[in-house]
C-alpha cells in the first residue's frame, strides 16, 4: 500500500467505473491541491503518460510533490486527474487509482 501525505482532509467518494455529476464535482475539488509522494516498502505510485489505460506508466521519487491541475474526461466513464510534478513532468492518474493505491493522510 502506498501512502501519500496530503495537505487537506480527503473527500469521500464511491468507487465506480462511471460517476454521477455530484461525484465528479467532489473529485474536481482536489484540483489545485498539492500532494507529496511517500514510499512504502520501497514502492511509489504509478502514473500514466497519457489519458489511456494502456498508456506507458512511470514512477516518481519519494517526497516529490505534485499538484492536481485538472480533472479530464468528465463526460466519459473514466475521468483522470492531470498532475504536474515539482520537476515539471506531467502525468495522469485515475481517481480510483488515486484512492486505492494512494492512501491519503492529513499532515
Amino acid at each position: 500500500m502506498i501512502f501519500l501525505l496530503a495537505c487537506f482532509a480527503s473527500i469521500s467518494t464511491a468507487f465506480a467505473s462511471s460517476y454521477s455529476e455530484r461525484q465528479l464535482d467532489a473529485l474536481a475539488e482536489r484540483v489545485g491541491r498539492t500532494y507529496w509522494v511517500a514510499s512504502v516498502n520501497n514502492r511509489t505510485p504509478s502514473f500514466l503518460s497519457a489519458v489511456a489505460t494502456k498508456a506507458s506508466s512511470f514512477r516518481v521519487e519519494p517526497n516529490e510533490s505534485f499538484e492536481i491541475t485538472e480533472l479530464v474526461g468528465r463526460k466519459t466513464d473514466h475521468p483522470y486527474y492531470k498532475v504536474k510534478f515539482a520537476s515539471g513532468k506531467e502525468g495522469y492518474i485515475s481517481p480510483d487509482s488515486f484512492h486505492e493505491e494512494l492512501n491519503l493522510t492529513i499532515l
